[in-house]
């Protein structure tokens, strides 16, 4: 384990492989490194906890929500969202209340959207209540719906069918979160929407450069429902009309 503190001190980013191969072993040395005072030293040590999880991590990434360096910060939300369990759920809620930052109260709500469950939902409202601010109140909205909210699901569902560009495209990333045979009805009517959205250009390679609304909704609906279709599903595709028309039918849109 000196060899970890050694190389989180040198400021390493490679230590997190090395973090990886040790496991949750490896937390007693890592969760002091999350408060040293150097910015650089917190961020790996993070970066190493999102590898290892054990005792103490969340605990450790909880606590540095309000670090004052934004890449300790987005290293601590980056952890969560790969070690925190449903377990983790009050604990977060708590870090939504805690935070100063809106960035970190809206991503921390998407943890606990995928994480959380009816139970959670009293709390959950609670806490959301408490912001008014659009970006914590899109990530509430998000995660209100997922757990379970009908007024934040039908909320959710009238605000994607009335997006436009990046908020279009933000809306649809929360969508591929939810994966909720409740989503389908509005991911319908994006069907006949060939708005660029998400760029995925990369050079030499063979494909468009951007998915469109209608291929995101294609894809979505295909996993949600796990219907079969005449052609490939792809995540590097542009539907044809007769694709994007066979996916309308197929759901009554």
């Amino acid at each position: 384990m000196s060899d970890l503190a050694q190389q989180v001190r040198a400021k390493d980013p490679s230590a997190t492989i090395l973090a990886a191969d040790l496991g949750p072993a490896a937390a007693p040395t890592l969760v002091p490194l999350t408060k040293d005072a150097d910015e650089e030293v917190r961020e790996i040590a993070l970066l190493c906890l999102a590898e290892t999880g054990g005792a103490g991590a969340v605990r450790a990434m909880l606590a540095r929500l309000n670090d004052s360096a934004p890449m300790v910060r987005s290293a601590a939300l980056k952890g969560l969202e790969h070690q925190a369990k449903a377990g983790d759920v009050p604990a977060m809620l708590h870090g939504v209340e805690a935070t100063d930052d809106a960035g970190s109260r809206r991503y921390l709500a998407l943890v606990i959207g995928r994480l959380g469950s009816a139970a959670d939902l009293p709390t959950l409202q609670r806490v959301c209540s408490r912001f008014t601010d659009a970006e914590t109140g899109e990530g509430c909205l998000t995660a209100l719906a997922q757990v379970g909210d009908p007024a934040s699901r039908t909320e959710f569902a009238r605000r994607l069918a009335a997006a436009r560009d990046r908020e279009l495209a933000r809306l649809l990333e929360y969508a591929e979160r939810i994966r909720a045979p409740w989503l389908v009805p509005a991911l319908a009517p994006l069907l006949t929407n060939l708005t660029p959205v998400r760029w995925i250009g990369v050079d030499g390679l063979p494909g468009p450069e951007n998915l469109r609304a209608a291929d995101i909704a294609v894809n979505l609906i295909a996993a949600i429902t796990g219907k079969q279709f005449s052609f490939p599903l792809s995540p590097r595709t542009n539907y044809s009309p007769e694709q994007l028309e066979e996916v309308r039918r197929a759901v009554g849109g």
